[in-house]
């Protein structure tokens, strides 16, 4: 289907490159990825992907792939420019600094600072100031005075204080001062000049250029600065910029709930998990960041192994979702979707529960939820975390609700979802010993072809497709009759363009 005519787009190219990565099939990939146009907008998605495959610990595959893509764009140095960090992932090292001195001067100091934050992240200081050092000289005759305060950041993070002094206040000599938002590309200097001289630790020099900000009581810049103090271990210096900051905020307020959630974040951190309840509990002016926190911090309470009180602050954070107002007609918008909103914050909560073995709790909660397939989804992580612990009956059980929400005909907005719902279903039909159900559920989502078309996008059946493919490759069955007919019926379609 990839192959034909009819699909002109690329984007479900990458998808199933993507699949067959998830699926561990790691020949396919390249295939796929010759069928795209080079050039194409969706290149960056096959770096992506090989960029997952090390994060996935999948390196020597990734090394492959890269070795294929940087052969497609060999001619291409906007391309090739993209490949430099992961090539020092994959201790590529000599190629990537043969492509980064390739590049014009700007993008040559750019792939540098990529070089040495790979270098910084394993813990190689020597060879990061070594990268550092070679471009110091280009920096400091370049007309960019990012670059200089970039550089100065660098010499920060590496301990030397002298050159990072250097750069940093040479990078401000043109940055004109504003009460409020700066220029872009002054407040890119700002920053990086900033954060270099907390690393310093020269608190009067960051707070000279707060001032000048007209920003002393920016909440944002005095959390940076307590974190900063953390960082030298100086608890007391840091508490006195953290109360600070909490003062000013008001819990009330959306915009202030992000720098509320850092502090939140600081306070689990330090072991103060009861201040940072406190806080969350009081924090409405976002149901997200006040459902998150909770939820983080009953985690906190779970890897202590304390499920009472995980369990009443997921009961808290349960309540507050009730109050979430649902009446409002869905207008296909996903953040206006209070029935939305809800349903995800209690499917959250009910995995807690489903974790922490509460299953009364959990069942109950998943049979209020207002999203059928999200019922459904939850109810396959009941299952996957019951398989050694309960029934094959009472799991297949369990299961057939599942299917049955899936199943359900009634129009829902954002329900295209329930489609990967079902494949999750099939598979876990063969976690627990009924491959033959496997399959039947398996060719019963691919019937539903047409179905899926009418629902979202002409590109979605692939898509789909490639997500369902992914499942089956995990659940390990071999394909029945029935399987294979729907396949040849999609395929009939396809080529009788009924899409």
């Amino acid at each position: 289907m990839s192959k034909t005519d009819k699909d002109s787009k690329n984007e479900e190219k990458a998808c199933l490159a993507s699949s067959f990565a998830r699926a561990d099939k790691f020949s396919e990939i390249e295939k796929i990825t010759e069928m795209t146009k080079q050039g194409s907008y969706v290149d960056d998605n096959f770096v992506a992907l090989a960029q997952k495959l090390i994060e996935s610990g999948k390196t020597k595959e990734a090394s492959g792939y890269v070795s294929y893509l940087l052969k497609r764009n060999e001619d291409d140095q906007y391309e090739l420019e993209k490949f430099v960090k992961i090539l020092v992932k994959l201790e590529r090292d000599d190629e990537a600094m043969k492509v980064a001195n390739q590049l014009d001067e700007s993008d040559k100091v750019d792939s540098y600072f990529e070089i040495a934050d790979v270098y910084l992240e394993k813990s190689k200081p020597e060879k990061a100031l070594n990268i550092i050092e070679s471009i110091s000289e280009l920096v400091e005759k370049s007309k960019y005075d990012r670059d200089k305060a970039k550089l100065g950041l660098y010499y920060a993070k590496l301990g030397r204080e002298e050159k990072s002094l250097k750069f940093s206040q040479i990078s401000l000599k043109n940055v004109v001062w504003t009460m409020g938002i700066p220029e872009y590309e002054d407040g890119r200097i700002i920053d990086y000049v900033f954060e270099s001289y907390l690393l310093l630790g020269k608190y009067e020099l960051a707070g000279e250029m707060l001032a000048k900000q007209g920003k002393t009581e920016d909440s944002s810049s005095l959390i940076k600065i307590a974190q900063s103090y953390l960082t030298k271990n100086n608890r007391k210096k840091a508490d006195e910029y953290l109360e600070r900051s909490l003062k000013i905020l008001n819990p009330d307020e959306y915009g202030d709930s992000f720098d509320l959630g850092d502090l939140i974040e600081i306070y689990v951190k330090l072991g103060e998990v009861e201040k940072a309840l406190n806080i969350t509990k009081n924090l409405i002016g976002s149901e997200y960041m006040r459902q998150r926190q909770l939820l983080t911090i009953a985690d906190v309470y779970l890897k202590k192994g304390d499920q009472k009180t995980a369990s009443e602050i997921l009961g808290f954070a349960l309540e507050q979702t009730k109050k979430i107002n649902t009446d409002a007609e869905e207008s296909g918008i996903l953040w206006t979707s209070g029935k939305w909103n809800q349903a995800r914050y209690q499917s959250q909560i009910a995995v807690r529960f489903i974790d922490m073995q509460s299953d009364k709790k959990a069942l109950e909660l998943i049979s209020q939820l207002k999203k059928p397939y999200l019922k459904a989804l939850i109810l396959t992580e009941y299952v996957k975390v019951n398989q050694k612990k309960q029934s094959k009956i009472k799991l297949r059980i369990i299961l057939d609700c599942a299917l049955g929400f899936v199943r359900n005909g009634k129009e829902e907005i954002f329900d295209s979802n329930k489609y990967d719902v079902y494949a999750i279903i099939a598979r876990n039909y063969a976690e627990i010993g009924m491959p033959e159900k496997a399959n039947d559920v398996f060719a019963e989502v691919l019937s539903k072809d047409k179905e899926m078309v009418k629902k979202g996008l002409d590109k979605y059946l692939l898509i789909a497709m490639c997500k369902i493919g992914v499942e089956f490759e995990k659940s390990g069955i071999k394909p029945n009759e029935k399987l294979k007919t729907s396949l040849r019926n999609i395929i009939k379609n396809w080529e009788a363009e009924e899409y």
